[in-house]
């Protein structure tokens, strides 16, 4: 499993004609995915969505990030952007810098869940195009599903 940078249309295009792979997952936000689907399909490779719609990634927010932590993530968010006009700071660092509060780690830790859960349930030689800022974590979750026993049909 790699991670890279989200290529031009013709890399992409090279890259899936190259390493023909048997579908192309996207676990993008909607509407960030296009250029994807469309390389896939000329290409006549199916194409699924493993990512979460926004309403979905809604839910999940209110679920895990109360209101002080949502205090806090905007000030932070603000520290950043200050932080940002006076360097570049890469995005991995950006997250671990947000994800100093703790309702929005949890958020991101569960999102991250659902779209492991939901490409390791596909099953085949695929591509996957994640967020850089998940891309760490679900590369994680879908190793350890690797490692992990089986499950039976009762899910235990």
């Amino acid at each position: 499993m790699g991670v890279s940078a989200l290529p031009s249309e013709s890399e992409l295009m090279e890259f899936l004609n190259h390493e023909g792979p048997h579908e192309v997952i996207s676990a993008l936000p909607e509407g960030e995915d296009g250029p994807i689907e469309s390389a896939a399909s000329q290409l006549g490779i199916p194409f699924r969505r493993a990512g979460l719609s926004d309403s979905e990634i809604l839910d999940l927010f209110a679920q895990h990030v109360s209101f002080i932590d949502l205090l806090r993530l905007n000030r932070r968010r603000k520290k950043l952007a200050k932080r940002m006009r006076k360097e570049v700071v890469p995005i991995r660092e950006q997250e671990r810098y947000l994800r100093k509060v703790g309702g929005y780690r949890r958020f991101e830790e569960a999102r991250e869940r659902e779209i492991a859960s939901r490409i390791g349930a596909l099953r085949g030689r695929a591509v996957v195009f994640v967020d850089a800022e998940l891309a760490e974590g679900v590369a994680a979750l879908l190793e350890s599903f690797k490692t992990a026993p089986p499950l039976t049909p009762e899910g235990r």
